[in-house]
């Protein structure tokens, strides 16, 4: 039985910006926020050449 592994890294960066009323005024605000998802797969009975993507990694293969 041929088995392959694949590794899936995502990075993503966010960001926002509101104006929030407060008490003679308004305030700016701002922010700024990082994602990351690592994901594993394994593949059994894939060929030794196949490319995985993201939806057959997590598909069992006969």
């Amino acid at each position: 039985m041929k088995r392959q592994e694949s590794l899936l890294l995502i990075l993503r960066i966010t960001g926002a910006w509101a104006m929030v009323p407060v008490s003679n005024g308004h305030a700016s605000v701002t922010n700024l926020a990082f994602h990351g998802l690592l994901g594993l797969g394994w593949a059994f009975g894939a060929e030794k050449n196949q490319d995985l993507t993201t939806s057959q990694t997590l598909t069992w293969h006969k």
